[in-house]
């Protein structure tokens, strides 16, 4: 296994972790499919809220587990680039291209029957995100 990179620089604004405590936070995991149809976990990604209208993505995979998988179960996370092997990727004030990939937009126009099909009364792209990708939610 390589190791995990520490001395990474941050590039801008938008992977550059916000300070302070978030107002609210919520987790899933995110899982990989087996060809068997097992579902393997391959990361955590936490959904944080600050004060202000700031909020941040924060995806930490689970390398002991990604190192072991072949590429035919797992390519990476779109949009995050895996070869820099960073502990924890931050997406701040900016929804992951994974979590867009999968989601329907605020202005798509069948928004609100697509909530309702999946029991959301409210338009929260990280919930549809995970009601879509069998993600689990953590316990604490």
């Amino acid at each position: 296994m390589q190791p995990i990179n520490t001395n990474w620089q941050l590039r801008n604004r938008i992977t550059t972790p916000l300070e302070g405590e978030p107002v609210f936070v919520n987790s899933e995991i995110i899982k990989a499919v087996m060809k068997s149809g097992e579902k393997v976990s391959v990361g955590r990604i936490d959904y944080q809220e600050f004060d202000e209208e700031n909020f941040q993505y924060v995806i930490s995979p689970y390398w002991e587990i990604v190192d072991g998988l072949p590429p035919s179960v797992f390519q990476g996370i779109p949009g995050i680039d895996m070869d820099l092997r960073l502990q924890h990727y931050y997406r701040v004030n900016y929804i992951p291209t994974f979590i867009a990939e999968r989601t329907p937009s605020e202005n798509r126009e069948d928004l609100w029957e697509l909530l309702a099909s999946v029991e959301l009364e409210y338009y929260d792209r990280f919930e549809c995100f995970c009601g879509q990708s069998s993600a689990q939610p953590m316990t604490s």
